[in-house]
């Protein structure tokens, strides 16, 4: 099975059975203590290709980032911010996003698996409070700035559209990151989430240009957004030699909001080479502390929040 997540006391795994279907196929709610199916949510048709989603575990809402399901596209496409109700498997609201281009599309070269794609993902978190719904465009090297869209989690309005950073012009922003990176890298993916108290949002880029260079990855670095102001409050770039070879797994916020823990691996010419579970300031990033471990598994590892 497909484990999208646990509800907050950690009684109820949702599921889609295996292999992975697409993102509108029927869920299982599972007893977490016998695995007994309580409940099973209702398939439904999606109109369109996911980009990114994020679910809201305790009102069962899905809210994705979808574009055309055209498989021969050239180019990235408009999307729009789209919100289910997975119970019903009702289709809640639907909101354009202006400007921002994204999904999957043809290259133009063939590689030994035939036809090469390039992928832009933009980043989409639900703030703490399930109200708002941030979407962020970060697909620039090696600078702080982006565009950020906020969404009404409820009612899908379009609340306010910023960019941050330091872009010299308003097409720049809106508009460079997109053109620019779309044209040089195969893909980028933006990963974005909410502090503790929703008023700082955490945003990483990674990617990768598969054009038979001998490491295809390179990682753009993180920032810290406020919310209320679009300002760039801290950043990793540059903060250490080889930073750009960082390998980010997972950022986690401390529950009482005054840590962020970000677990990675400094990989490439980093001296020393490992995997570090680093703890920052939430506004800053400053690396506050560090443990190096020796080695590190991948693993199936599910527990209650």
């Amino acid at each position: 099975m497909v484990v999208d997540g646990l509800n907050v006391d950690g009684s109820r795994i949702f599921a889609r059975n295996w292999p992975p279907t697409q993102l509108g196929a029927e869920r299982l709610v599972l007893d977490a203590g016998t695995g007994k199916v309580l409940e099973r949510e209702p398939a439904f048709p999606l109109d369109g290709t996911p980009v990114a989603w994020v679910i809201e575990n305790e009102t069962r809402h899905l809210y994705a980032l979808m574009t055309s399901a055209d498989l021969r596209a050239t180019g990235p496409r408009e999307v729009e911010a789209r919100a289910w109700d997975l119970r019903s498997g009702k289709e809640l609201w639907r909101r354009d996003l202006p400007s921002l281009l994204a999904g999957e599309w043809l290259t133009g070269r063939v590689g030994s698996e035939g036809e090469m794609r390039a992928r832009l993902v933009p980043g989409i978190a639900l703030s703490p409070d399930g109200r708002e719904l941030a979407v962020v465009r970060a697909f620039d090297c090696c600078a702080p700035h982006g565009t950020l869209w906020l969404v009404d989690a409820v009612r899908g309005d379009l609340l306010s559209q910023r960019p941050y950073g330091g872009a010299t012009s308003i097409f720049e922003r809106l508009f460079a990151p997109s053109i620019a990176l779309a044209k040089e890298d195969d893909e980028v993916a933006v990963n974005a989430s909410f502090g503790a108290d929703g008023s700082v949002l955490h945003v990483y880029s990674q990617s990768w240009k598969f054009d038979g260079r001998p490491e295809p990855y390179q990682y753009l670095g993180m920032v810290a957004v406020e919310v209320a102001s679009a300002k760039v409050l801290g950043s990793d770039v540059k903060m250490e030699q080889w930073w750009y070879q960082n390998r980010v797994h997972w950022v986690r916020p401390s529950s009482d909001g005054k840590w962020l823990y970000v677990f990675l691996e400094r990989a490439g010419n980093a001296d020393p080479k490992g995997y570090v579970l680093r703890r920052l300031d939430p506004r800053t990033l400053a690396v506050l502390a560090e443990r190096r471990l020796e080695s590190y598994r991948n693993g199936f590892v599910l527990a209650a929040p």
